[in-house]
């Protein structure tokens, strides 16, 4: 039997977007200024935080020079906040699909990343699972501010606990800036039964404006091996592909006989349209419409009649959504047309962990 190839299926990459190549959620622009907790910026890459700092979250063109990425994700603290208590936090993280995280269930794995951090000092990555009561933190240092290093942490998954390994969340990676007390535990490279994201020593990295944190070239994968990142390189499409099954940013521009779905009236006013999507999602998406979007839905006997929200949607096929619509006005009962776009836009349709 011949050997396997460095990038073959063992040594594939769990995080999509590691290069931060796509930031379909930016709606047009590269910058997510002043984010909310729990708020997803470039595609997979979840921001979160507790607490009165307030950071920018870019697409920058800041890369190592011998680096294959061409951007990184930036963070940049706006408001600074010096002191870090009880359950403050601010990290940066990517929820692994249980599907996914299967083939590292009991075994050791690795991340490797290149980092820019604001300050010298020891850093944490961590790791929990869906019902956030297991942990496992590893420190790495930053020799030199303001300098990209490249760093590795490794993990030996313990299965006994509660896993999910179906289309849940198999297991967060998380990418600490600071955190309180509340969340800090003293034990690494072990798992622990608790919430715990650093070790005391984590450096506080929103403590000042200005400090920028950038990360790319991230990878995560079964074994202690380090592979090169030039062999778990997926092609854009391949990535922008995985990257669709837990959202999708559809673009429109403004146009007359724009048609964009298929459209039956339930009375009430409302109704549902069918429309196609790129890629199989995980579950039944939350759809919505961004930046000023117009939609009308006309039938034979009707002329175009404002849609005013969506509703509940279902997955219909692989490539087709159903969604629900509240219109302006009752078009009649039972006749089927066509949903037409007036207004440039985009509709955003999120299944994300």
């Amino acid at each position: 039997m011949g050997a396997i190839k460095l990038g073959s299926r063992l040594g594939e990459n769990l995080l999509i977007n590691p290069l931060m190549d796509l930031i379909e959620r930016g709606a047009g622009s590269l910058s997510f200024i002043a984010p909310a907790n729990s708020t997803y910026t470039l595609d997979r890459w979840l921001f979160s935080k507790n607490g009165t700092m307030v950071q920018t979250i870019n697409q920058s063109t800041d890369v190592p020079v011998d680096s294959l990425a061409k951007y990184s994700l930036e963070s940049v603290v706006t408001t600074a906040q010096a002191s870090l208590t009880g359950f403050n936090l601010a990290i940066l993280s990517q929820k692994v699909e249980g599907h996914n995280f299967l083939k590292v269930k009991g075994r050791n794995s690795r991340v490797n990343f290149r980092v820019k951090a604001p300050i010298a000092g020891t850093y944490c990555v961590s790791f929990q699972n869906e019902a956030q009561d297991k942990s496992y933190i590893v420190e790495y240092e930053i020799a030199v501010a303001n300098t990209w290093e490249r760093k590795s942490v490794k993990m030996k998954h313990d299965p006994t606990g509660t896993w999910n390994y179906g289309n849940g969340i198999g297991v967060q990676v998380i990418f600490c800036y600071g955190v309180g007390d509340s969340f800090a535990n003293a034990t690494t490279d072990s798992w622990v039964d608790g919430t715990f994201i650093a070790t005391p020593n984590q450096v506080n990295a929103v403590g000042t404006i200005a400090n920028e944190f950038k990360v790319t070239e991230i990878s995560f994968h079964e074994g202690l091996d380090e592979i090169p990142f030039r062999d778990l390189i997926r092609d854009i499409g391949t990535e922008r592909a995985l990257a669709h099954r837990y959202f999708v940013s559809l673009a429109f521009i403004q146009s007359s006989n724009n048609y964009i779905g298929r459209y039956r009236d339930f009375g009430s006013p409302g109704g549902a349209f069918t429309m196609g999507i790129p890629q199989p999602l995980r579950v039944d998406p939350v759809v919505v419409k961004v930046g000023g979007l117009s939609l009308t839905a006309a039938t034979a006997t009707q002329v175009g009649t404002t849609i005013n929200s969506f509703g509940g949607t279902r997955l219909r096929t692989d490539t087709e959504i159903a969604v629900e619509c509240n219109l302006s006005a009752e078009i009649n009962g039972g006749s089927v047309g066509m949903v037409e776009n007036l207004g440039g836009g985009y509709i955003h349709i999120d299944s994300e962990l």
